[in-house]
């Protein structure tokens, strides 16, 4: 699932900010790469693919919204601007039930196809792989429908890797209860500070895989029902896997995590290796 953003422009320097150490994301990274290992998915959509994609993903299960993306592509028959050409019911009708507000992500998608064509005479990000991050995150969040997780999703995980991070409902649960950010800390204070305290060599593909680390953390370990500290590759260093871990060493019988919903007490679950889960994205 995917988040739906419609946010500002965010600086892109990498200062120290607050309380939160400049080593403090490449540890969490260094300490889920050895738990998860390495992922390097190799080249990714076209920026304009990319763009279609982010647009049909928010509060949709990522399985839906590639189907609905292939729905949309043969469509288009490998010409975006055919897309362009058609109705907006006609959009809808292709989404159907695959994704959420289907109606409303038809229209945003070829408001902002024609806004593009309009504006630079082709349908093409390609130009966006010139700019600084900041300006094209500016350029991208002025198009309807595009917020910063759209923004930062067109440009990192397309095949321009950009060197900025992506923040989706996985990522921001994990920061949040890693302490990152507060429990009701917003996407874009994430984005923030993670920007600002990721090193500065830091690449594109770096970014990349940091998000699908997380991710992955969400997806297996501390998910949107309960955080499986136990299980966590960061309960070493979590705040919510701090507390879990001193109310073990006060009742050491405690075998179960409790449902952040419900209180119900549920199962720890194995973690399946990287390899088994790797390409389920």
């Amino acid at each position: 699932m995917q988040l739906a953003l419609d946010l500002a422009p965010v600086p892109m320097s990498r200062p120290r900010v607050g309380g939160v150490p400049s080593s403090g994301v490449a540890d969490l990274r260094e300490r889920l790469l050895a738990d998860y290992g390495p992922f390097r998915e190799g080249r990714g959509r076209s920026p304009l693919d990319q763009l279609v994609k982010a647009m049909i993903s928010a509060r949709t299960d990522d399985g839906a919204s590639a189907a609905a993306f292939g729905r949309l592509a043969l469509r288009a028959g490998g010409d975006w601007t055919r897309l362009v050409a058609i109705e907006a019911n006609d959009v809808e009708a292709l989404l159907g039930p695959l994704v959420s507000f289907a109606g409303t992500k038809a229209g945003w998608l070829l408001a902002a196809l024609r806004q593009i064509l309009e504006e630079r005479g082709a349908l093409s990000l390609a130009f966006l792989a010139d700019m600084a991050v900041e300006d094209a995150v500016a350029w991208l969040t002025r198009l309807p429908g595009i917020g910063l997780h759209g923004a930062a999703f067109v440009l990192n995980a397309s095949s321009l890797r950009r060197a900025v991070m992506v923040i989706d409902t996985h990522v921001l649960r994990v920061v949040r209860r890693y302490g990152l950010v507060s429990a009701d800390g917003t996407a874009k204070e994430a984005f923030e500070a993670i920007m600002a305290t990721a090193p500065a060599h830091w690449s594109g593909e770096d970014f990349h895989e940091f998000h699908w680390l997380l991710k992955r953390t969400g997806q297996l370990a501390c998910t949107h029902a309960v955080a499986r500290c136990g299980i966590c590759p960061l309960k070493a260093v979590c705040a919510e896997g701090r507390k879990a871990n001193a109310a073990r060493a006060v009742d050491p019988r405690r075998a179960f995590a409790t449902t952040r919903s419900a209180g119900r007490p549920v199962a720890r679950l194995p973690v399946r290796s990287a390899a088994a889960t790797s390409r389920l994205l």
